[in-house]
């Protein structure tokens, strides 16, 4: 059910998506877009074409992401994840994180403070150098029995 989340200057929208799919490395040249395929909760906030993260009201937002990644080979190699806004990457938004050895797995998680105008959308991209790394989901955890791993959590706040 829809909540309404009330402040000082009226309603504020929000969102909390995710997905549940295992996303190999397209291009060790190119880059991925992170793909989301289900929304928790959202007012206002929208995800359109499977991975615009779409705001319908002028105002500042806060972005933030979980992404868990799984390198299947030996070795070390990085992943880089950054922010884009409307087509455009965000200036000096790029990080970097480095998986050590075969079966690694990495949580990297951060938040963006963003200002967005009416209908503005922004998108994660990540690249690596490595074919054989994964965005990747788990599923039918047991012993004991637990949640499944969703590939992706993205969660969207209007702070202003």
């Amino acid at each position: 059910f829809p909540v309404t989340i009330v402040g000082l200057t009226g309603a504020r929208h929000y969102g909390s998506f995710y997905s549940t799919g295992t996303y190999a490395n397209s291009s060790v040249t190119g880059v991925n877009v992170f793909n989301i395929t289900h929304t928790g909760i959202a007012s206002g906030v929208s995800i359109v074409s499977g991975s615009r993260i779409t705001l319908s009201k002028q105002g500042i937002y806060d972005i933030q992401f979980s992404a868990q990644f799984h390198k299947t080979d030996a070795g070390d190699d990085s992943v880089d994840i950054w922010l884009s806004k409307n087509g455009t990457d965000e200036p000096w938004s790029n990080s970097r994180i480095m998986l050590h050895g075969n079966a690694a797995y990495s949580l990297p998680s951060w938040n963006f403070l963003v200002p967005a105008n009416s209908g503005d959308y922004y998108q994660f991209y990540w690249h690596s150098n490595d074919p054989d790394m994964l965005l990747e989901s788990n599923t039918g955890l047991i012993n004991p029995s637990r949640p499944d791993v969703p590939s992706l959590i993205i969660t969207v706040a209007q702070e202003q």
